[in-house]
């Protein structure tokens, strides 16, 4: 939602909370908005601690998840190195399963906040942290692609892609990627927000 929504983080928030209350509860849900809120926020700023604090904003801040996140925005500040940062995530929530939001978020959250802005250096350090990494990748990535565009992401990751996705979504089969922008576009057009 947030690509449908761009530089409206509480408009996306809106529409996702729709969406992940079908299938999740509490922090799983909060875990869709943070996702939301951040890549809108990626269109109107390329700072990641700003596009982080706006994801936080999406989290009510009675949540478990809202002090994870407040948590490992502190010990950003705190460490020097990301690795010294993930001791104390892993610490404090390594205990839960490895797709559960709570440190998934933590590691998307570790990756913005050490990784600067760089497209690779953000995406790698958020594999490195472990569990999820497709899904904690993919958000790192989305936010970072919506912040530098194509020519951001670097070309040895997206040529060997030659515009197909593969899916694995009931008849979707081989889709080409530009296409997915355009139905994205049409959304965006036919919920009234600007692209």
């Amino acid at each position: 939602w947030g690509y449908v929504y761009p530089g409206q983080p509480r408009h996306a928030v809106e529409r996702a909370y729709q969406d992940a209350a079908w299938s999740h509860t509490k922090n799983g849900i909060y875990g869709e908005l943070f996702a939301a809120a951040a890549i809108s926020a990626a269109f109107a700023t390329s700072d990641p601690a700003e596009i982080v604090q706006i994801g936080l904003r999406a989290v009510p801040t009675t949540s478990r998840l809202y002090e994870a996140i407040d948590r490992t925005v502190a010990w950003s500040r705190e460490y020097a190195t990301w690795g010294e940062s993930w001791l104390q995530i892993d610490s404090a929530y390594g205990h839960y399963d490895w797709a559960h939001t709570i440190p998934n978020v933590c590691w998307i959250v570790l990756g913005l906040l050490y990784g600067g802005g760089d497209f690779m250096k953000s995406v790698g350090i958020t594999v490195m942290c472990g569990m999820d990494t497709d899904s904690t990748a993919a958000t790192v990535g989305s936010i970072l692609g919506v912040m530098h565009e194509t020519d951001g992401i670097p070309e040895h990751l997206r040529s060997p892609l030659n515009d197909r996705l593969a899916s694995y979504v009931v008849r979707s089969g081989s889709v080409r990627i530009s296409d997915l922008a355009r139905r994205t576009l049409d959304v965006i057009r036919k919920e009234g927000t600007s692209p």
